[in-house]
């Protein structure tokens, strides 16, 4: 049995936008409310936010290690619903280090490691 897929009206994008002013008007709003949402995370943690530097200091302390002593290290800030948080990632003499830290007071929300090593035997 085939299914028919209802008939959609073709939508003339010229009768849409008239001009070309209201075309740029609408491509400069939506520009705008994107920057608008990484301003606004932005504001959410001004004179809060403990920095990516902080995070990956306080990852590094926790795990007894420096950072000339470890490959690869990331810190990516991240937001779910008003929390926000840096994902602090590095490797170090085969084991895998990810933390959660806190913006705005830097405690460690969570963590864990993986000795690679062990994974390969």
């Amino acid at each position: 049995m085939k299914i028919k897929a209802p008939k959609v009206k073709n939508i003339n994008t010229k009768s849409l936008f008239k001009d070309k002013k209201a075309a740029s008007a609408i491509g400069v709003i939506s520009v705008l409310a994107v920057a608008g949402a990484a301003i606004g995370l932005t504001k959410a943690l001004k004179n809060t936010d403990i920095g990516k530097r902080t995070a990956k200091n306080i990852a590094l302390d926790h795990a007894g290690l420096l950072e000339k002593n470890v490959q690869i290290i990331t810190s990516k800030l991240s937001a779910n619903d008003n929390d926000f948080f840096y994902n602090v990632s590095f490797i170090s003499k085969g084991k895998i280090y990810n933390y959660e830290i806190d913006a705005r007071s830097g405690d460690i929300l969570g963590y864990n490691s993986m000795d690679t090593r062990k994974e390969l035997e």
